[in-house]
């Protein structure tokens, strides 16, 4: 039984669900909620019947439950809204250029800057909330990047957050042109940088995979959507924590492996993943199969 609402928003519509989750458990069904939030706690069933939650965000440390499932962080198609339908696929270059616009800390920060991302990625690590993980996170990365020759870097980065949606009191005009510039960057950059922001996933990893391109990930105890279906080593570079030092010569080693021919096939592979997988479109008749045929989401 469908929750008709963002967990996100839980508290506000608790009458709701108290009384759906009376008639799921009368009937002995499970309670299907989703939630679009940077949140990485834990969601508890507040009743008798038996919660599957699938989420944007979620830290395997923090989430015992074997119910919480990761979701896409759903965009637009940028390649029907910016390439009228049709993608554009980048040629095989010797050397591998990594594109990234966004927040991140300086890749090589004053003493005070550094010793507060040491401060706050060694609490996020201990299991605390902290905010700004992905901005540290990112400058570190962008650093590595650029201290070894073996990777083209194209960044730009900024002092806040975009949002592509304009909001009451902005100014339109900058925030589209944002909005380009963020797009230009990911098109002309056959690799992007996505990892984590606030929230413990990258909303940039599903808009790379839409445009077909390789998304660089390092892995921060996160779950990627339908992992037990998707082999996402085939799809982008991904990193472990341990190893993100290694940032550069990882991307450099998985482009060694690339010809001309499996180059674009991989990027054309990378667009039909999310088209098929990744996209509303995709993803939601997976789990409606998955809840027809088996009443689970296991």
């Amino acid at each position: 039984m469908l929750l008709p609402f963002d967990l996100s928003h839980r508290a506000t519509y608790a009458v709701q669900e108290r009384a759906l989750d009376q008639v799921a458990a009368r009937r002995g069904i499970p309670l299907l909620g989703f939630m679009v939030s940077d949140s990485e706690d834990p969601i508890e069933p507040q009743g008798a019947a038996r919660l599957i939650v699938y989420r944007t965000s979620i830290r395997t440390s923090k989430t015992s439950r074997a119910s919480e499932f990761s979701m896409p962080g759903f965009c637009d198609d940028i390649v029907d809204n910016y390439l009228d339908g049709t993608p554009v696929f980048l040629p095989f270059q010797p050397k591998p250029s990594v594109g990234f616009i966004g927040l991140a800390s300086p890749p090589r920060p004053r003493f005070k800057e550094a010793l507060k991302a040491s401060v706050v990625i060694g609490l996020w690590r201990a299991g605390y909330r902290v905010g700004n993980v992905g901005k540290f996170l990112r400058g570190q990365a962008l650093r590595r990047l650029s201290d070894i020759d073996l990777v083209d870097v194209d960044t730009q980065l900024n002092s806040g957050f975009y949002h592509f949606v304009p909001k009451a009191g902005d100014d339109q005009g900058k925030v589209k042109e944002q909005r380009n510039d963020f797009v230009e960057n990911m098109l002309r950059n056959p690799y992007v940088l996505a990892l984590r922001g606030n929230g413990n996933y990258s909303f940039r990893f599903f808009e790379t995979l839409c445009v077909g391109r390789i998304p660089v990930l390092v892995e921060a105890e996160g779950r990627l959507p339908l992992d037990d279906r998707i082999d996402y080593r085939k799809h982008a570079v991904v990193i472990p924590y341990g190893e993100r030092q290694q940032i550069a010569q990882y991307i450099s080693d998985f482009h060694a492996k690339q010809t001309p021919e499996s180059f674009e096939a991989l990027q054309r592979s990378n667009r039909e993943l999310w088209q098929t997988r990744l996209s509303p479109e995709g993803f939601f008749p997976t789990v409606a199969e998955n809840v027809r045929n088996t009443g689970d989401l296991t």
